[in-house]
């Protein structure tokens, strides 16, 4: 188990392209390749371990493409299956990443089940941030409810650490949708260019600013002072 729990750890050493020379870059996602496969060959027949199994597969799947290795999406897809089986929101919002890591392998040779995996998640983050907005709403106004009476009530939302984090979850859903609408548009207009869902990049030519693309779901989200500029 020891010997397992160390290969399972590479998942998390993963380096960034970039950050080391490309000479060490590759060398490093060999080496992350071959342990994250003796990891599977040590859980594949394990009737449990299902969270294992599921990040396993989603290391194994994030090395393949990084490599640029035919069909990465077959690792991501069988890991979601894992976590399907699984209860929990966490294991739901994982599900949500992996079917963006999905709609990323598929863009260069399925466009039509990347839209299909890019809107699923699309959908699943628009309703999380509905969410988010309403329950930053009700948590502002229960303090500012019960601290009514004291002096520093008007500054009593924006300390509490809650709605703080809340607040910080919705700015970067907002930061998600906006790449993630930008890829969706350039795949169903058969564009080669589209900003990098996992890094920043400048927008194609011509192309309207990101939360412009929110724009609509913004307007009908938006109530006073539930955004904050």
């Amino acid at each position: 188990m020891p010997t397992l729990i160390k290969l399972l750890d590479t998942s998390r050493r993963l380096v960034m392209p970039g950050t080391v020379s490309q000479e060490d870059y590759a060398n490093q996602m060999e080496a992350a390749q071959k342990e994250l496969k003796i990891a599977w060959s040590i859980l594949e027949n394990e009737s449990n371990c299902l969270i294992e199994k599921a990040n396993t597969l989603c290391a194994l799947g994030e090395v393949a493409l990084r490599r640029g290795e035919p069909n990465p999406e077959r690792y991501f897809i069988q890991a979601s299956s894992f976590f399907e089986s699984l209860e929990g929101e966490i294991h739901k919002q994982r599900i949500v990443h992996i079917n963006v890591k999905i709609c990323i392998c598929l863009e260069g040779s399925d466009k039509i089940k990347a839209i299909e995996y890019g809107e699923k998640a699309l959908s699943s983050y628009q309703t999380q941030l509905k969410r988010l907005i309403s329950e930053t709403q009700s948590s502002s106004k229960s303090v500012e409810a019960q601290t009514s009476s004291d002096s520093e009530s008007s500054s009593a939302t924006q300390i509490d650490p809650s709605i703080q984090k809340k607040k910080n979850e919705r700015s970067m859903l907002i930061k998600i949708l906006s790449k993630l609408q930008f890829k969706l548009d350039d795949l169903k207009a058969g564009s080669s260019t589209s900003p990098n869902l996992e890094g920043t990049s400048v927008a194609p030519a011509g192309h309207r600013d990101g939360k412009e693309k929110l724009s609509q779901l913004i307007q009908v989200l938006r109530i006073d002072k539930q955004f904050d500029n």
